[in-house]
C-alpha cells in the first residue's frame, strides 16, 4: 500500500508541476483554468486525496452486517434451474440492493455520457429508453442460445488455448452476445426514422450494450464488493459498448460513407466486434493480464476513432461544439472519481476500514491512470468535417516491415487522437526571417481560421490538418497569388493559440489560374508564425 500511495502522490505532483508551469507561462490564465483537462485534474486530485483521506477517517473499524440488503427467494431459485422464465425472474429476485444501487449508478453515468455524445441532434428520450429496455430484454436470449450450443457442440472451457479463444470465447460467448446486442439497433433502424446521422447508430448500439451490461451487473453484484463496482464500470461496461460499436460500424459505413448496403463490410465488422469481445474474455480466462491491458487500451482508442468519425460526418456538423466536449471531460473525471470514492465507502462497510483503506490506496493509482486515459481519449475529439479516419491495426509499416516488441506500441501511437480544433479562432500571423518575399508583403496581419481542409501530400496521401485563414485585410503579394486567404498547417498539434506563442506553421498560397484554365494551384511558401489574437510582438 505504501508503494502504491507514494507512486500515486508522485504522479499527481509531476502532472501538477507541469500544469503549474503551463499556467504561469500562459497569457490567458483565466481561460487556462477553464480547460477541460485542467479542471479534470483538479477534480480527480481533490476527490482521490482530500475526500479519500476524509472517508478513511470516517469508516467503521469493523464490517457492518448488510445481509438485510440481500433479496432471496428459495422458491424462485429452485425453479430457475429448469425454466427460462424463472431464470429471468431470478435475476431480479436474487439481487443485492447495494449492488443494484451501483448498477443503476453505472448505468446513469454511461447513459449520460452517450447522451452528451450526440452533440448536434439528440435522439428522442422515448426511443432511447426503448433501445435501452430492449438491450436488457435481449440479454435473456443468451440463455437458450448458449444452452443449445452446449447441447449440440458440447462446448466447455478447456486447457487448449486455441480452443478457448476461437470456440469457447468467440463462438460460444462473443458471437452470441454481440448478436443479441445488435437486435435493438436493427429494431430502431427498421421501425423508426430516428437514424439520420452516423452517431445515432453508434448511440443505439451502445445503449443496447449498456442495457446488456446492466443485467450482467445485477448478476455480478449479488456478491457485493467495492472494487467489483468500479472495475465493472471502467472495464466491462465500456468493453461491451466498444464491442457493439465495432459490430455496428459496418452498417454505419455502408449507410453514411458508401451510401449503399455492403453485406461483406457489415459481416466483417460484426465478426471483428465479436472477436474483440472474445479477446477480452480470453485474456482474462488465461490470466494474460499484460496482453489484456494493452489490447483494452488499443480497443478503447479505436472506439474513440469510431466516435470521432461519426461526429465528423454528421449532416448537422458544426465546429462550435468544442465547449460541449470540454464539459464532457469534466463530467467523466468527476463521475469516475466519485464512483471510486463510493466503492471505497462500500468496501469499508463490507470489510471494515483497515482492509478497505489498503485496497483503496493500492488500486487508486491504476484507476487514476484509467480516468486520465478516458478524459484524454473518449472525450477528446478532432473535429474535421467529412473526415473518415481509419482504425489502424497494422503491426508493421513501410519503414519497419518486421514484427517486433514495438509493434503493439505502434498500434497505440497510430490510433492516438491529437485534436487540432482551431476553426473559429482569431489569429495574428507574421513571417519568418528566411522568407523575404513574404516578409516584404506583411509585417503582422490579423485573420480568422474559417475552415479545416484536406490537401494532398507529395506521396499522394490526404492530409486533413490544413486550415484556411481569411485575412482581415489583403496583403501585398504578387498579382498571381490570392491575397485575402492563406492556408496553414501547424507543425505541432499540442500547442495552443491561447497559451503559447510563435506557433510555427507550414504555409501554402493559392495561385490564380492561368489564362484559359479554371484550376487554382496550391504553392508551398515556406513557413509562417501564428499567435493568438491577444499576443503583442515586442516593439
Amino acid at each position: 500500500m505504501t508503494f502504491s500511495l507514494t507512486l500515486l502522490a508522485w504522479t499527481f505532483l509531476i502532472v501538477g508541476f507541469f500544469l503549474l508551469k503551463r499556467y504561469l507561462s500562459s497569457r490567458n490564465k483565466k481561460l487556462f483554468l477553464k480547460r477541460g483537462y485542467v479542471r479534470s485534474y483538479l477534480l480527480v486530485a481533490f476527490l482521490i486525496f482530500v475526500v479519500g483521506f476524509a472517508v478513511s477517517k470516517l469508516l467503521p473499524q469493523l464490517s457492518v452486517d448488510l445481509s438485510f440488503l440481500q433479496l432471496h427467494s428459495p422458491t424462485i431459485v429452485s425453479k430457475s434451474s429448469g425454466s427460462y422464465l424463472y431464470k429471468i425472474i431470478a435475476v431480479f429476485t436474487e439481487v443485492n440492493l447495494l449492488g443494484a444501487f451501483f448498477a443503476i449508478l453505472i448505468l446513469f453515468i454511461w447513459a449520460y455520457y452517450l447522451r452528451r455524445l450526440d452533440f448536434f441532434n439528440q435522439e428522442k428520450v422515448s426511443v432511447s429508453l426503448l433501445a435501452l429496455f430492449f438491450g436488457m430484454l435481449c440479454t435473456f436470449i443468451v440463455f437458450p442460445i448458449s444452452d443449445l450450443q452446449g447441447y449440440l457442440f458440447n462446448i466447455e472451457f478447456s486447457q487448449n488455448a486455441f480452443y478457448n479463444l476461437f470456440v469457447y470465447s468467440w463462438f460460444h460467448i462473443g458471437l452470441v452476445e454481440e448478436l443479441v446486442k445488435i437486435i435493438p439497433v436493427l429494431i430502431v433502424l427498421k421501425f423508426t426514422k430516428e437514424v439520420d446521422e452516423p452517431i445515432d447508430l453508434l448511440y443505439y448500439a451502445c445503449l443496447s450494450a449498456l442495457g446488456f451490461a446492466f443485467i450482467e451487473n445485477l448478476l455480478y453484484f449479488r456478491n457485493i464488493g467495492g472494487q467489483i463496482f468500479i472495475g465493472r464500470a471502467m472495464y466491462s461496461v465500456i468493453g461491451h459498448m466498444t464491442d457493439a460499436s465495432f459490430c455496428v460500424y459496418g452498417i454505419i459505413l455502408s449507410k453514411f460513407k458508401y451510401k449503399q448496403f455492403k453485406p461483406k463490410l457489415v459481416i466483417l465488422y460484426f465478426l471483428l466486434g465479436s472477436f474483440i469481445h472474445a479477446l477480452y474474455d480470453f485474456f482474462l480466462f488465461q490470466e494474460w493480464l499484460i496482453l489484456f491491458y494493452l489490447s483494452f487500451l488499443i480497443f478503447i482508442q479505436s472506439w474513440a476513432i469510431i466516435i470521432n468519425n461519426c461526429i465528423n460526418n454528421s449532416q448537422y456538423f458544426s465546429y462550435k461544439i468544442l465547449p460541449e466536449y470540454e464539459r464532457l471531460k469534466v463530467f467523466m473525471a468527476f463521475s469516475f472519481s466519485a464512483l471510486l470514492i463510493l466503492s471505497f465507502i462500500a468496501d469499508g462497510l463490507i470489510a471494515g476500514s483497515e482492509k478497505a483503506i489498503e485496497t483503496y490506496w493500492r488500486n487508486a493509482f491504476s484507476f487514476s491512470l484509467l480516468i486520465a486515459f478516458y478524459v484524454t481519449s473518449i472525450s477528446s475529439f478532432d473535429l474535421a468535417k467529412g473526415y473518415w479516419r481509419k482504425v489502424d491495426f497494422s503491426l508493421t509499416d513501410e519503414f519497419n516491415p518486421n514484427f517486433s516488441h514495438k509493434s503493439l506500441l505502434r498500434i497505440f501511437s497510430n490510433n492516438t487522437i491529437n485534436p487540432q480544433n482551431r476553426v473559429g479562432k482569431k489569429i495574428k500571423l507574421h513571417s519568418t526571417r528566411d522568407n523575404p518575399v513574404l516578409a516584404s508583403a506583411m509585417s503582422v496581419v490579423k485573420g480568422e481560421i474559417v475552415d479545416r481542409i484536406k490537401l494532398r501530400r507529395l506521396n499522394g496521401d490526404d492530409d486533413h490538418n490544413w486550415f484556411k485563414v481569411k485575412l482581415d485585410h489583403p496583403i501585398s503579394l504578387p498579382s498571381q497569388y490570392v491575397n485575402t486567404t492563406l492556408y496553414i498547417q501547424f507543425e505541432s498539434p499540442f500547442l495552443s493559440l491561447e497559451h503559447d506563442k510563435h506557433l510555427k506553421c507550414n504555409l501554402r498560397l493559392l495561385k490564380t489560374p492561368e489564362e484559359g484554365s479554371k484550376k487554382y494551384q496550391m504553392v508551398n511558401f515556406g513557413h509562417i508564425f501564428a499567435n493568438g489574437i491577444d499576443f503583442q510582438l515586442p516593439s
